[in-house]
């Protein structure tokens, strides 16, 4: 466990940035998945950029599990871009070692496919391998993928004569094969806008398009499950007619489960041996969601055209989620906003640039001198821009920081003022440690925490 901080009242008083030194300083010495839960998507993406920050210079990645960004029972489907994240994650997420996954509780709601789906609709090419087009063109619809004249987005795919693009899920780039008869001769990568080649690959791994399967067999399972739960008459049923022609229709996310027996949640994704933090009021939060929720399922579900499913068919209730809690190796929580607190948050003096006074940086100043005498102190600018320009402020107070590229090579160098550039939301002291991160935005904002 981190040396940063020492119990658990100690991790609800600190602030994100100190918290993500925790998670990361946790991460770099645990084997297996570290999990992150937030509040809200904004704080897990805020969260995510200042563990990044200290895990710079290590092999640890960090990723974020998007939520669809759609509101519950929303007419509308999430752009793909979204959902070929949310595929990849889930595609890897049952493997994965030594990796930072945050989640945001939003994202956490929803019910997902069972386990066993990804794998089975997984499949890949190699160069010089044969492939038989027809049976291509059969995999990609049963994956979920749409043919088009020119590739574009995630999850299409073209035939052009001897030359077949694709748009996998889980990549940044479409792929573009070339046959020789009935060989694969070359994988290339290439850009959609310009069509040029960007790069050549060996191995070309396809996902489904979905998180639902739209085949035949798909398709079946939804009907019959859409008359097992609804009585009314499918004739003006636009979302019933689009799915018995195959066609996936807008904001068809809330039925996935009509197309599975069962559905699954994320914890049966995780991998053995992950730990877990919590950040935020977790159970406030979740309440108000499902507030949110059966809002909008008593104001939309009136709609004998659109018969919506129960929101339990659909989202984690709020005792499964924390039921599904108490089976996480919980490293750190915070405490419901209810429950009082032991320790009580200090905050540090003013440290803002006052250009109105004859030294602006006269309360950075005592700041520094009031630290211990072994104190590192790393300053974080967002930009080149802006290291440059607050660089030349320290230097016209003779504060001369010495430059370093990041957070571990700050710490083995152990310079007594460094300054990089990293946009960190939210600087830290921490007295036990003798170290303070200082965000850029701290020298215009009147506080930062202490820890």
């Amino acid at each position: 466990m981190s040396k940063a901080i020492d119990n658990q009242s100690d991790w609800a008083t600190l602030g994100s940035t100190a918290q993500a030194l925790t998670i990361a300083e946790s991460a770099v010495n645990h084997d297996g998945l570290t999990l992150v839960i937030t509040a809200t998507t904004a704080e897990a993406s805020a969260l995510r950029r200042a563990i990044n920050f200290f895990l710079q210079d290590s092999k640890i990645e960090s990723q974020v599990f998007p939520d669809w960004e759609t509101l519950p029972y929303d007419i509308f489907s999430p752009h793909q871009d979204i959902i070929s994240d949310r595929i990849q994650i889930l595609s890897e997420l049952p493997t994965l070692k030594q990796t930072v996954l945050v989640l945001p509780l939003p994202s956490l709601l929803h019910q997902l496919p069972p386990t066993d789906f990804l794998p089975s609709r997984l499949f890949d090419y190699q160069v010089d391998q044969s492939l038989d087009r027809d049976k291509l063109h059969n995999q990609l619809t049963r994956a979920g993928y749409q043919r088009v004249d020119t590739v574009y987005e995630h999850g299409e795919y073209a035939f052009r004569g001897s030359i077949i693009d694709i748009f996998p899920m889980g990549e940044k780039s479409p792929f573009r094969i070339d046959l020789l008869d009935n060989d694969i001769e070359s994988l290339r990568i290439f850009d959609p806008e310009s069509q040029r080649t960007l790069s050549n690959v060996e191995r070309l791994r396809l996902l489904p398009a979905r998180e639902f399967p739209l085949d035949k067999e798909g398709i079946n399972q939804f009907l019959n499950h859409w008359h097992d739960h609804f009585d009314q008459s499918t004739v003006n049923c636009p979302v019933y007619k689009d799915v018995k022609q195959g066609i996936a229709p807008q904001g068809i996310e809330y039925y996935l489960s009509l197309f599975f027996d069962h559905t699954a949640t994320l914890f049966d994704y995780l991998p053995e041996h992950t730990q877990a933090f919590m950040q935020g009021d977790l159970y406030s939060t979740a309440n108000a969601l499902w507030e949110d929720i059966n809002r909008r399922y008593t104001e939309y579900g009136v709609d004998p055209q659109r018969p919506l499913l129960p929101p339990k068919e659909i989202f984690i209730t709020v005792e499964d989620l924390f039921s599904a809690f108490k089976q996480l190796t919980i490293i750190h929580k915070e405490a419901n906003a209810s429950e009082p607190q032991d320790t009580v948050k200090s905050s540090i003096p003013d440290i803002s640039v006052n250009s109105k006074q004859s030294n602006p940086l006269e309360k950075l100043e005592q700041f520094i001198l009031a630290l211990p005498a072994d104190t590192s102190l790393l300053f974080c600018a967002e930009s080149a821009g802006r290291k440059e320009a607050l660089t030349a402020l320290l230097a016209a107070n003779d504060i001369s920081p010495q430059v370093v590229n990041s957070w571990q090579t700050f710490r083995s160098s152990s310079p007594s003022m460094g300054i990089c550039i990293y946009p960190i939301d939210q600087g830290f002291y921490c007295k036990r440690r003798n170290i303070c991160p200082v965000s850029y935005t701290h020298l215009t904002l009147p506080t930062i925490c202490s820890v």
